[in-house]
């Protein structure tokens, strides 16, 4: 998104919509006003960004009419390309004027629509937060500011919903003051991050909305030692490689954008508009697990650094992806434009979008009065039980050692695993290609897979039900996300990488990586040597690094990169717990100059022995030594 023709370039606007329209794969941008030249001009026109051939186009108004310029308003994609706009403030400069009005815009027909509603309509509000139902049906808005006189503000501490079936508005609801947030729709609550209270303050935890109790809920996370507290439910998880709090209670300067993905809000932290502002990261909060991981520091988001980073959206193109767009002086230009867009994958951190719909409360919200499925649980019952199975899966027992030749399948598979061909063929793109070639499988209907009885057993579960089995250990799921590569199980593959991706810990992260580079998984296997090279001293004194082979050894020493170094001697929490003399002090701000000092003395020291020895002092020395009882 880099034409040489300035006209080309979407002017850079403050407080705008940027939706994602994923059946279309576009940008929808709407509104806003210009701010780097200090006139506060307001924009009620449409841009459109295409993200596959990243063309900018400005389309004209096919039918309609479009809403007044404003800015601090609401859009959210729905449906068929239609993008709702609801509120905003439309006043320029100082002047403060909200808005209530609701318009609906076609992406595919460029038409304006503005729908009749029923029911009492909101107050006006501009800054204020929207997101939809995931079964599309209802779109939720909360808190904001509205009109409270010249130049001054009301906060808002309410949420209230427009049934999109009816277009009806229902009555609001106390929730949480805020302005300027972020909001979600998971597991029938509302749930808000980021914004600024009616203090000015930066609230540090998520805030949730019942939206079968109306209660209200937040999140504690506290300093550590403490374990953080739920305090309407369950106990928040810690992640052993968190900084074990909210990421607000250490915020640093910095916009901060937030995207949904799956299960998890990703909190994007680029540079603010305030000059000497440099701080960047990607951090998550998982609202299943409730606890926030860090993606990516500041030293990981070197990419950031050079744009003022304005806008957040999910990629509308690319699975596992965000995009944003910046902030950047144009030659010869006065005002400032949008002229690059970044598309960032978040398996490259350790992140993944939910493909599974494992997490999705869209199914459980409609159907929650109808009997449980339970296909699921039936064909587990029929694997587990072997009734009218016709076709035998051979594989070795769990206690096999490895020491029995390939070709010595007799000796080996004492274990079988009864199944049944229909369910096979049906499920098994790799096992219907053995069957229709007559194989010698096809006629012995046996087959044998030279894995241990766990790992396949694993395999035929997900055959069977589409899911791992519960309380599978992670070595196992290691083991089967081989054979989903080998036996071409897309799903199933995704599933493993999942379920692997927050599971390292210094025991398993080198069976892990070597699982991950055998399956051909190329950000699992970063993350993996990731989390190996920054436990390094641990890892390598555990089995599960000494169990490697020789050549899987030297190729997870070679992930490192060229230009990195063990620091030899005590670890750093060492060094400063040491007892010194007030002279000798350090701090762990200096204690690279102390490493230097060490790496100093070392040399000098490796200088006096070259000396030694050719001037033969070190010859004596070693005959004086020899000559002692």
């Amino acid at each position: 998104m880099t034409p040489q023709d300035p006209a080309l370039l979407p002017v850079c606007v403050a407080n705008a919509s940027v939706v994602a329209c994923p059946d279309d794969n576009k940008i929808f941008i709407f509104g806003g006003f210009e701010y780097s030249f200090g006139t506060g001009k307001l924009f009620n026109n449409v841009i459109i960004i295409d993200t596959v051939t990243f063309q900018v186009t400005r389309p004209r108004t096919a039918g309609g009419t479009p809403p007044s310029g404003r800015h601090a308003h609401s859009a959210t994609y729905w449906k068929d390309g239609e993008i709702i706009l609801f509120g905003g403030e439309n006043g320029e400069m100082e002047e403060n004027r909200c808005v209530r009005d609701l318009h609906i815009y076609n992406i595919r027909t460029h038409v304006w629509t503005r729908p009749r509603t029923h029911g009492r309509r909101p107050k006006k509000r501009g800054r204020h937060a929207a997101c939809m139902s995931p079964d599309r049906t209802k779109l939720y808005f909360c808190g904001g500011l509205g009109d409270g006189g010249i130049d001054e503000f009301i906060f808002l501490a309410d949420i209230f919903c427009l049934d999109l079936t009816t277009m009806t508005w229902s009555e609001s609801r106390p929730f949480a003051a805020r302005y300027d947030h972020f909001a979600t729709v998971w597991n029938d609550k509302v749930w808000i991050f980021g914004g600024l209270t009616a203090d000015m303050e930066k609230p540090a935890q998520p805030v949730w909305f019942d939206l079968r109790t109306c209660e209200i809920g937040t999140v504690d996370f506290l300093e550590p030692p403490k374990q953080p507290t739920w305090r309407k439910g369950d106990t928040p998880e810690y992640d052993e490689e968190d900084t074990r709090r909210s990421p607000a209670l250490e915020k640093k300067p910095g916009r901060h954008m937030y995207v949904v993905a799956g299960s998890s809000v990703i909190d994007i932290t680029a540079r603010g508009p305030t000059k000497g502002v440099n701080y960047t990261a990607i951090r998550s909060f998982d609202m299943a697990r409730l606890r926030w991981r860090t993606l990516a520091d500041e030293d990981a988001c070197e990419m950031f650094s050079e744009y003022e980073w304005m806008y957040a959206v999910a990629s509308p193109t690319t699975a596992d992806s965000i995009c944003l767009l910046n902030s950047a002086k144009v030659e010869f230009q006065p005002v400032e434009f949008m002229t690059h867009l970044l598309p960032l994958d978040l398996r490259y951190f350790g992140a993944m979008l939910d493909r599974t719909g494992s997490v999705s409360n869209s199914e459980n919200t409609i159907l929650s009065k109808l009997p449980p499925e339970s296909l699921a649980a039936d064909l587990e019952a029929l694997l587990e039980s072997g009734e009218d199975a016709d076709f035998v899966i051979c594989t070795f027992p769990d206690d096999y050692d490895g020491t029995l030749g390939t070709g010595d399948y007799k000796a080996a598979a004492t274990v079988e695993i009864k199944a049944h061909l229909l369910i096979l063929q049906t499920r098994w793109p790799h096992f219907r290609r053995v069957m229709g070639s007559h194989m010698r499988e096809y006629h012995r209907r046996q087959m044998h897979i030279p894995e241990r009885y766990t790992i396949v057993h694993a395999l035929m579960h997900y055959l069977y039900t589409g899911t791992l089995p519960n309380g599978i250990e992670i070595s196992v799921v290691a083991r089967v996300l081989i054979l989903s590569n080998m036996y071409a199980l897309p799903r199933l593959r995704d599933l493993c990488a999942m379920r692997m991706q927050n599971e390292f810990d210094v025991a398993n992260a080198p069976t892990l990586w070597e699982c991950a580079r055998v399956a051909r998984e190329p950000m699992l296997q970063l993350s993996a040597a990731r989390f190996c090279l920054k436990h390094w001293g641990r890892v390598v004194r555990n089995s599960g690094f000494r169990g490697l082979a020789k050549e899987a050894m030297i190729a997870l020493c070679a992930e490192i990169d060229l230009e990195g170094r063990v620091v030899h001697g005590r670890s750093w929490a060492d060094v400063t717990r040491m007892d010194v003399d007030e002279d000798d002090a350090f701090t762990v701000a200096n204690v690279d100059e102390v490493d230097e000092e060490d790496h100093e003395e070392a040399e000098d020291e490796d200088g006096e022995a070259d000396a030694a020895e050719e001037t033969g002092d070190g010859d004596d020395e070693d005959e004086d030594m020899e000559e002692e009882p």
